[in-house]
């Protein structure tokens, strides 16, 4: 376990983040997880790995001192109820490659940032699933975040872990913890939940058991159309204490409270001291009444996945940069250099600021510029080597040249001419 609480880092060069997009993809397509992981063309993995980032990102900063919420490569791992089994899900997988690569890259950028750029490759690789034709807008990777001083683990005697949303919580509670802790407006909420398409649930983690959605390995909007379209009823959970929303005909995909509620509204509707989220139209949904504040957001996700999309990418980022200033703390890239859409608002930051970011910005320029050299050397000793075989080939030339010339003298003094060649 790697401990630091300051950011000890440089960047790692394009090449490097090109090895790491391949060992984590790999994963995703290599890696099933127990109990009952889900078969591997689902992309178990990449689904808690989007679990892990919005509770490390959601989680409070070291000693409850400073953001409400940032992300620093920890999590609470000991009986932590909103967290249970993250461990052998998402961080463990996740540190075979941060911890025993070869390439040891827990020397070359922060868990933090590590698991970051995880979670981003997890929507793209899932995204790649797709088969329309639709662009996820670019996300860059950040680098800059720091770790609590016992990554991956919080340490709870200086550090007092919150509540997370609960599944069983209609629209208010969700929007109002989403809304503090990231500071999501409502589109930026509904947008966010959409991940869901991607995950399942686990009745050894949160009570609730299954998939959300048939193709949950598959990045899309299908999210919101069964949001809307499912003939979906209340049912109790495995373990007997919880509600879970399922279609008769479809029993192994489900819906949270959390999900129906962007769509109806369950806060209208909850039965009166019942822990267990039962809501008076259970029995039926076209009972429940219409959510008017979120009804046409999710129509609009349901019906256009582009729009989605395209709201979806700055929710997300806006979640993976919680806790720091995205202008002046962290330095955005992409695999083929600076993210200038990001730099270029430095000048804004404090004095303090610029500098760290012009020293962390040195760091990067130095890597490229490393790998152009060597790139330059290369072209240099290719240019010297064809050099040498052009004044190879000419010289050989004229030699021929000029033996040809002396064999027709010789040949034509033999023949009794008197013209010289």
């Amino acid at each position: 376990m790697t401990t630091h609480s300051t950011y000890l880092y440089g960047i790692p060069s394009s090449s490097d983040l090109d090895v790491l997009e391949t060992q984590i993809r790999h994963a995703f397509d290599t890696i099933t997880l127990p109990p009952n992981g889900g078969p591997l063309r689902l992309k178990p993995l990449a689904g808690s790995v989007l679990r892990l980032i919005f509770h490390d990102c959601g989680g409070p900063s070291e000693g409850n001192i400073g953001p409400i919420s940032k992300c620093d490569g920890c999590i609470e791992l000991d009986d932590f109820a909103e967290h249970q089994n993250l461990g052998f899900r998402a961080v463990d997988p996740l540190d075979d490659i941060y911890l025993n690569s070869t390439y040891q890259w827990n020397t070359k950028l922060s868990r933090a940032d590590f698991w970051a750029f995880a979670a981003t490759l997890a929507i793209k690789h899932t995204r790649d699933e797709a088969e329309d034709n639709d662009i996820l807008p670019n996300i860059p990777i950040f680098f800059g975040r720091k770790d609590c001083s016992t990554s991956p683990d919080v340490d709870d005697t200086i550090t007092q872990t919150k509540p997370f949303p609960s599944g069983i919580a209609g629209w208010q509670s969700s929007f109002n913890w989403l809304h503090t802790n990231f500071g999501f407006n409502q589109e930026e909420t509904v947008a966010i939940l959409g991940a869901h398409t991607i995950g399942r649930t686990h009745p050894d983690d949160s009570g609730f058991n299954g998939p959300w959605v048939r193709p949950w390995g598959t990045f899309d909007n299908f999210y919101y159309q069964q949001i809307i379209n499912g003939a979906w009823q209340q049912r109790e959970t495995p373990n007997l204490l919880l509600k879970e929303w399922a279609e008769s005909d479809e029993p192994r995909f489900i819906m949270l409270n959390v999900d129906i509620a962007l769509w109806r509204n369950l806060d209208a509707v909850f039965v009166p001291n019942d822990c267990s989220g039962a809501v008076s139209c259970g029995s039926n949904i076209t009972q429940c009444p219409i959510n008017s504040i979120t009804r046409d957001i999710v129509e609009g996700f349901a019906d256009d996945n582009q729009l989605w999309l395209n709201k979806f990418v700055p929710a997300f980022i806006k979640m993976i940069t919680a806790g720091y200033d995205i202008d002046c703390d962290l330095i955005a890239v992409n695999q083929n250099g600076m993210d200038s859409s990001y730099w270029r608002k430095k000048r804004k930051c404090s004095k303090k600021k610029r500098k760290l970011y012009k020293r962390k910005e040195s760091l990067f320029l130095d890597l490229l510029s490393s790998e152009k050299d060597e790139d330059k050397d290369l072209l240099l000793l290719c240019s010297i080597f064809g050099n040498i075989l052009i004044v190879f080939v000419v010289c050989s030339l004229c030699c021929y040249i000029q033996k040809d010339k002396t064999y027709q003298t010789v040949m034509i003094a033999s023949s009794g001419d008197d013209i010289e060649y």
